[in-house]
């Protein structure tokens, strides 16, 4: 009976340390695999956002220049571009 309690504890408890050295280790390895896809995700919804306010940037300017929007406009539509 004991046993069986102890096999019911552990799949119980997902945070529990496995039994073995290696489970240990499978488990490492996937939990560093996640790790570093969930950082790599970051760094490209990173480079999504400073493309996306350089390309807000660039189009402030342009309308600037053609004289489309006043200092007013741009200064509140600045804030979309993290200016």
């Amino acid at each position: 009976m004991c046993q069986n309690r102890k096999s019911r504890l552990q799949m119980d408890h997902s945070y529990a340390l496995p039994a073995s050295p290696t489970g240990l280790k499978t488990r490492l390895c996937e939990v560093l695999a996640r790790v570093e896809g969930l950082e790599q995700e970051l760094r490209n919804v990173k480079d999504r956002e400073r493309r996306a306010k350089k390309t807000v940037c660039d189009l402030l300017e342009d309308l600037k220049g053609k004289n489309l929007i006043n200092e007013d406009l741009k200064e509140r539509l600045s804030f979309y571009s993290g200016g």
